[in-house]
């Protein structure tokens, strides 16, 4: 009976474990692809800023700053990210 227990136990906390961990390098993998499309949508609006208007310009603006700022709240979201980017498995 301490045997099922414990190897319900270890199965359980091992599944949440990692599904907490891996799920918030995904998501923050994701975040990343999504600067990299944003990146690429607007760059010929930073790469030539006098032919665009302010309003393009502000939108380019506002959407990579919400971006990174995505991006630094899914990395803080990742406990002990410091130790994966050590063995890595996360971005530096």
């Amino acid at each position: 009976m301490l045997l099922i227990f414990r190897v319900c136990s270890f199965v359980f906390i091992g599944g949440v474990s990692s599904t907490f961990i891996f799920e918030s390098i995904h998501e923050q993998s994701k975040c990343i692809g999504n600067i990299a499309y944003s990146l690429i949508l607007y760059g010929n609006r930073f790469s030539n800023p006098e032919t665009q208007d302010t309003e393009k310009l502000d939108e380019a603006s506002r959407v990579l700053r919400q971006c990174a700022s995505l991006l630094n709240a899914r990395t803080y979201g990742i406990k002990k990210y410091r130790f994966f980017e050590f063995l890595k498995v996360v971005r530096k």
